[in-house]
């Protein structure tokens, strides 16, 4: 039986997870591995900054002048995906921010 680990020690979720890694029944519950429960500014900044190379990527391939309709889906969609993953960045630095002041 695994005993509840507070969420402020990641040392010991570390610890948990690699004791349970190959217990098949471990994940059922629920539980997340520790390096994608974490979130802050440094995931932030990553995920801003591939947003801002993905929309750049699409508008110079858009400006390069490609002018065909299965070109402009597929630059529509991933600048769709590109601005998401900016917003997506933008928050974790925001939630990043308002944590570490809370602390």
């Amino acid at each position: 039986m695994s005993k509840k680990i507070g969420r402020e020690d990641p040392i010991e979720q570390w610890k948990e997870w690699l004791d349970n890694r190959y217990n098949p029944g471990y994940v059922l519950g629920g539980r997340i591995h520790p390096g994608y429960r974490a979130k802050g500014k440094s995931s932030g900044v990553f995920l801003l900054i591939s947003g801002v190379m993905g929309l750049s990527i699409v508008l110079l391939a858009l400006f390069a002048g490609e002018d065909r309709d299965g070109a402009r889906i597929m630059f529509l969609l991933f600048a769709i995906i590109s601005v998401v993953t900016i917003f997506a960045g933008l928050t974790m630095i925001v939630e990043g921010k308002k944590k570490s002041k809370g602390r």
